[in-house]
């Protein structure tokens, strides 16, 4: 009997580990089938007909027009490329998901997009950076992209993450009580065979 209560305890032990392990995001990031993508393309900084960089009225250089894409996921990839940079230049661009989302239809007095994030993402240049955003429940989001004035040329990729995403901590919690349901009936079982074969549980047994 002693060896049973054993087998009971490493189990509810097991269940422990169990629970620690998988309560993490459930995620195939490395399946190519799992990434959609949104943009593959170049920008370009606006020109003068000589060829120099439009400036403003204050003489600063215009840069890259802001971008803005539509995304469905939580989890997407930005990368930019520009392959005339300099070993110095480490960014890309900035981005900053945002959430179609007005609080009236009376008269709005604002663009029906609110910042999601308290600042921008920041974009290394020439590789990808994931992004992940909380689950509002909108639906759809905005990204905008904004880009540094010194990129003349800057080629920019978008994929965002379409497989499996799910939140294991309830998983793991449905898995765990479960687990403690079957252990709790199988102790049943072990008490009730002692009842009937008038045997004595040596406490001892526990450790």
């Amino acid at each position: 009997m002693k060896a049973s209560w054993k087998v009971a305890l490493n189990q509810q032990w097991s269940l422990v580990t169990l629970y620690k392990v998988t309560t993490k995001p459930l995620l195939d990031l490395q399946n190519t089938l799992n990434w959609d993508a949104i943009f593959r393309g170049g920008m370009t900084r606006p020109t003068a007909p000589n060829g120099s960089p439009m400036k403003d009225a204050r003489g600063r250089i215009i840069p890259i027009k802001d971008a803005i894409f539509t995304v469905k996921a939580q989890r997407f990839l930005v990368g930019t490329i520009n392959p005339e940079s300099p070993a110095n230049w480490r960014l890309g661009c900035r981005a900053m998901p945002r959430l179609p989302v007005v609080p009236t239809s009376f008269q709005p007095q604002f663009p029906n997009l609110i910042d999601a994030e308290e600042k921008p993402f920041y974009v290394p240049l020439n590789r990808f950076k994931m992004l992940t955003i909380p689950d509002y429940g909108v639906g759809d989001y905005a990204l905008a992209l904004t880009f540094p004035f010194w990129h003349e040329n800057l080629y920019v990729e978008i994929w965002q993450y379409s497989g499996l995403e799910s939140d294991t901590v309830e998983q793991s919690l449905l898995t765990a009580n479960q687990a403690l349901v079957s252990i709790n009936q199988k102790i049943e079982e072990f008490q009730n065979q002692t009842q009937i074969n008038n045997q004595g549980l040596d406490p001892g047994g526990f450790i």
